[in-house]
């Protein structure tokens, strides 16, 4: 079973790039990190295309600040992180095993 997390993101270039490394830490066999960047202004999309591309399965770019409802309802997907890391990586991808 694959696991896919996705993390919804607006103006979080501190922050993401231990968040994604947190969730990719989880121990699940067969997990994806899908990101939604919600139109960003300070740089996070920049850090997604140059630094964290090759580090997930999936980015998706809005053209236009949605809010972070409208990032999640942006496809079928199993669970969500954060990407303030309200929540420990590791926590979010591994209750998926619980489903």
């Amino acid at each position: 079973m694959k696991i896919s997390v996705i993390i919804p993101c607006y103006n979080e270039r501190n922050t993401l790039e231990k968040v994604v490394a947190a969730v990719r830490s989880a121990p699940v066999p067969s997990l994806e990190i899908i990101i939604i960047d919600d139109a960003s202004t300070d740089g996070t999309a920049e850090l997604l295309r140059h630094k964290l591309s090759g580090k997930v399965e999936r980015i998706i770019y809005h053209e236009k600040n949605k809010g972070k409802g409208a990032a999640l309802r942006t496809g079928p997907f199993g669970t969500s992180q954060s990407a303030e890391g309200e929540r420990g990586g590791r926590e979010c991808a591994a209750r998926c095993l619980d489903v």
